[in-house]
């Protein structure tokens, strides 16, 4: 059918006639107004500006959905070299050097709230050095990718090179070129509240400077999936978190230890502030830390006021701090609850060293949940300490020690160990259990250690092929029915004695013991030092009588002291067969001395001589009878029985 003359038929004459239509005052009549129209509309729904504006060291404006910038000059007065006006922009590519100057902000690159952008790119031949922020994302505004391969300067008080505010999304940061921020206040890369970045990379060839801030902020409730630190981080306050790091398994915020660490480590992260660790957590990291061969961290000597440290928690880590052969660490390790709430200081895995730990390895009043392991490779200088801030708890290790490596320093807790002690090192070393801590399954000993022991050591103490000593603490105490107690308590192994020495040398110093034998087999059970394994081995040193009821009339039997596990006295066996040595046992009232006397193993008290010349006995006696309960006036009796002739002893009839 026809159209009239506002339509072509689609047919052979149609076809034919088109040339006089198409010049036909009645199609142009139509055409013309049409095509204004659609003009119009265009205009109204397109901008003539594309989507990033550059501000030109010429005072000119270039405006594209994609711009490559190749000039080298300075751009001044303005709030931003380049900035977006529309959504959906494309890539930007840096390769000249541009330098912000001037009044204004004096910014770099500024993606406006809510825009979405693509590659944000300063070349290998580029440089950008501005006043205000380097690269600056705004909220709720997405970047697929920033990537520094040339340098990226910024030099304003308030300034950061890289600035993600709240919100906003960035797939991914690469730094394989030297980014530096050098105000007072400037973060080189600074993650800000709720904002959401994939991975953070620093390249084996890139760095980053900050000269009195964080070389990488991430702020509380920011997400960041992975940081991987290749190259060098120098100046400033190293690398911190108070965000999320890492991925859970369900995609949450907690509990992922995946084969992904939160934080990897293979360069150099160096804190020039006395205050401040290298690599510090303060928020929630979902898996490991990580340090590899021949990575470096260098901390603050006086982080949280005095620790010297390179690697600090005060938040929660999911996962393991692993510190891996041919990495070394200027400082030390510090898990440490500062906060007042019931948070942070956590470590849900282990602490493994195998590389060189410059420092202690601290748990100061925070919670391990796993193990604490200086492996074979290891060095460590310092400590490891179980401890407190303030008032609050002491640590607790809910899994093990072990101790394979060099240990420089001691094993010093005040803390709850939920498992064992297990000393392997190479050097020998000190296990400190202090007053109120405790050690759930024991110590095991097949290095060569001194264990001085004021607090529970459950499961006993096993020396496996080591050299060991064993100085259990007591002290006074009014309160105790025989004037003293033992400080240290030791529990019992498997083979229900407190001290198992399977095979090596066991030397016991400083035993105390409540009375001056014990006459049966359940008394034994109950009150002498048990042993069992290799006897001749074990050496008794010097030890501790409490002579509350004493008396000087009567022999003991010091074989009787040392009992096995069913209450049998095997005193002889010890010292290498030699048994208890007299001159080892002390009156713990300094009034009496010992002396063999009778058979084998037997032994009587004699009064003190250097005792009994006025004051000092004076101050004895009183002492004795306010401190231990001693019968004063069977010690007056005791005295007075004493004649002394040509520098001899011997008794008469009162």
């Amino acid at each position: 059918g026809g159209g009239g003359d506002t339509m072509l038929s689609c047919n052979q004459q149609g076809i034919h006639n088109l040339p006089s239509y198409l010049n036909s005052h009645s199609f142009k009549s139509r055409l013309i107004p049409s095509f204004l129209a659609l003009s119009v509309i265009t205009a109204l729904y397109s901008p003539l500006q594309a989507n990033w504006v550059y501000n030109k060291p010429d005072n000119q404006t270039q405006n594209g959905e994609n711009i490559t910038a190749s000039d080298n000059g300075t751009v001044n007065n303005k709030n931003w070299i380049f900035f977006t006006n529309t959504s959906n922009t494309g890539s930007l590519t840096i390769n000249g050097s541009l330098t912000a100057s001037g009044t204004g902000t004096r910014g770099g690159v500024n993606v406006s709230n809510g825009r979405t952008v693509g590659t944000i790119t300063i070349g290998s031949s580029g440089s950008l050095n501005t006043q205000h922020h380097g690269i600056n994302i705004m909220q709720n505004a997405h970047a697929a990718k920033i990537d520094v391969q040339g340098s990226l300067s910024v030099s304003g008080n308030n300034g950061h090179g890289i600035n993600i505010h709240n919100n906003a999304n960035v797939s991914e940061i690469s730094i394989n070129g030297n980014l530096s921020a050098n105000g007072n206040n400037g973060q080189g890369i600074n993650i800000m509240n709720n904002a959401n970045v994939g991975t953070i990379t620093l390249g084996s060839s890139g760095s980053i400077s900050s000269q009195h801030r964080r070389a990488i902020l991430v702020n509380r409730n920011a997400t960041i999936n992975h940081i991987d630190i290749q190259g060098t981080i120098t100046k400033g306050r190293g690398v911190w978190n108070d965000g999320i790091i890492g991925m859970s398994n369900n995609g949450g915020s907690g509990g992922g230890t995946g084969t992904t660490p939160g934080i990897k480590v293979t360069g150099n992260i160096t804190s020039t502030s006395e205050s401040a660790a290298a690599l510090g957590n303060g928020g929630t990291i979902n898996g490991n830390i990580v340090v590899e061969n021949g990575a470096t961290l260098t901390g603050g000597k006086k982080f949280n006021t005095n620790l010297y440290t390179a690697l600090a928690n005060d938040g929660v880590i999911n996962g393991n701090i692993e510190i891996k052969q041919g990495a070394t660490l200027m400082g030390g390790i510090g898990n440490t609850k500062l906060s007042t709430y019931e948070w942070g200081g956590k470590v849900n895995g282990n602490i493994k060293v195998n590389g060189t730990v410059n420092g202690n390895i601290g748990n100061y009043s925070g919670t391990i949940t796993g193990s604490i392991e200086i492996q074979e490779n290891a060095n460590v200088t310092g400590n490891i300490r179980l401890g407190t801030i303030g008032q609050r708890v002491n640590g607790k290790v809910e899994g093990d020690i072990i101790v394979k490596g060099t240990l420089n320093g001691n094993i010093d807790s005040s803390g709850t160990i939920g498992g064992k002690i297990q000393n392997e090192a190479k050097n020998a070393i000190t296990i400190y259990n202090r007053p109120g801590a405790s050690i759930a399954q024991g110590i095991t000993n097949k290095g060569t250690a001194t264990i001085r022991n004021q607090g529970k050591i459950q499961q006993g103490i096993i020396n496996d092929g080591g050299t060991l000593t064993v100085i259990n603490d007591f002290r006074r105490d009014e309160n105790a029915a025989d004037g003293y107690r033992a400080v240290g308590e030791i529990g019992k192994t498997t083979s229900g004695v407190h001290i198992e020495n399977k095979s090596g040398q066991l030397h016991i110093n400083a035993w105390y013991f409540n009375k001056e034998d014990y006459a049966t087999a359940e008394e034994r059970k109950n009150n002498a030092l048990l042993v069992s394994g290799d006897y001749q081995n074990i050496t008794i040193g010097d030890s501790f009588i409490n002579t509350k009821g004493l008396d000087v009339d009567k022999t003991y039997n010091s074989y009787s002291l040392i009992a096995d596990k069913d209450g049998n006295a095997v005193g002889d066996k010890v010292n290498n067969g030699q048994g208890i040595d007299v001159n080892k046992l002390h009156s713990i009232s300094g009034i009496y001395s010992f002396e063999n006397f009778g058979g084998a193993g037997q032994y009587r008290a004699n009064i003190n001589r250097d005792e009994l010349s006025g004051r000092i006995l004076a101050q004895s006696i009183i002492y004795s009878q306010r401190i231990r309960n001693v019968n004063l006036s069977r010690i007056l009796r005791e005295a007075t029985t004493q004649v002394f002739v040509s520098g001899k002893e011997s008794e008469v009839n009162a």
